[in-house]
């Protein structure tokens, strides 16, 4: 591929990304010209040039991300074209680049959707891959914490997944990264990440190596404790919404019901993300321990 090549695959790869993210028609009608399967081909042609291209993979996976809500068989399509492996393969190429990890994270979630994709991802190694992103990343980056998380999450949800993984240990892998984010989150800005951690574990519960290992290190005390903690902070929550007014509601309130407030709904005084929370925290507890 010559330099006129990929100045020519850049500009147009910017104009479609242009295109697709101007109105929801304009997208529909790339996805029924058959703009996937190009571009899906063009993503298995540029990772044979080396060095990468980068500046283009990124643009191409940006473009893969705002075809996938108009185009429900990507994944099976990305599976016919050899692209899932590719895109994992970049993945691991691209840790340490912090604005290509971010699209490939969101595609490499896009394809796990799929049944044999989540399960090719696995068998080529995306769950260490995944764990060598929750080490690199976390305060530091939340965006790519979060994707990888979400990822990791979409991957267990298939058993045979969660099973493997909760064979290698990652039970307590992240009962500790719960930890730390409980920890971390005093002021209670990121239950939306806790809550994405909780629906691992909860994937990882579901087999009988995952129970063993989340009672073996004291993970029921854990999220007991958590639970009861999400259930003190909504009874504060509507304390304070029935002893104020609407109006001064906002300037009395408490620090931490402010900040559940924004990463919830302004509107919600009842701390929406909050009881999810517990509710996960009850219902891991009630798989690992039914009797």
């Amino acid at each position: 591929m010559t330099t006129q090549d990929v100045s020519l695959h850049l500009n147009t790869v910017h104009i479609l990304v242009h295109i697709a993210s101007s109105s929801n028609s304009k997208c529909t009608r790339l996805v029924r010209q058959g703009a996937p399967h190009a571009l899906l081909r063009s993503v298995a042609a540029t990772s044979r040039v080396r060095p990468l291209l980068e500046e283009l993979c990124l643009h191409q996976h940006l473009l893969l991300i705002k075809l996938a809500s108009k185009e429900k068989k990507l994944a099976l399509k990305a599976r016919l074209c050899g692209v899932v492996t590719i895109t994992l393969d970049l993945a691991k190429q691209c840790i340490n680049n912090i604005d290509l990890s971010s699209p490939l994270l969101q595609v490499l979630k896009i394809y796990a959707t799929n049944h044999s994709n989540s399960l090719s991802l696995v068998k080529n190694g995306v769950l260490n891959l995944l764990e060598r992103y929750f080490s690199m990343y976390g305060k530091q980056n939340i965006a790519v914490f979060r994707y990888a998380l979400e990822l990791y999450t979409q991957v267990l949800a298939i058993r045979a997944n969660a099973i493997k993984a909760a064979a290698n240990g990652a039970t307590r892998r992240m009962l500790d990264i719960f930890n730390y984010w409980t920890d971390l989150d005093k002021l209670h800005k990121f239950v939306h990440i806790r809550k994405s951690i909780l629906n691992s574990i909860k994937h990882l519960v579901g087999s009988e190596s995952g129970r063993k290992s989340l009672i073996k290190c004291d993970g029921i005390p854990i999220l007991y404790a958590t639970a009861k903690q999400s259930d003190e902070m909504k009874q504060e929550i509507q304390r304070n919404c029935s002893s104020h007014t609407s109006s001064d509601f906002k300037l009395r309130v408490t620090v931490n019901a402010q900040d559940i407030f924004k990463k919830t709904d302004g509107t919600n005084p009842n701390g929406k993300a909050i009881d999810n929370l517990a509710l996960t925290c009850s219902q891991i507890i009630r798989k690992s321990m039914p009797k």
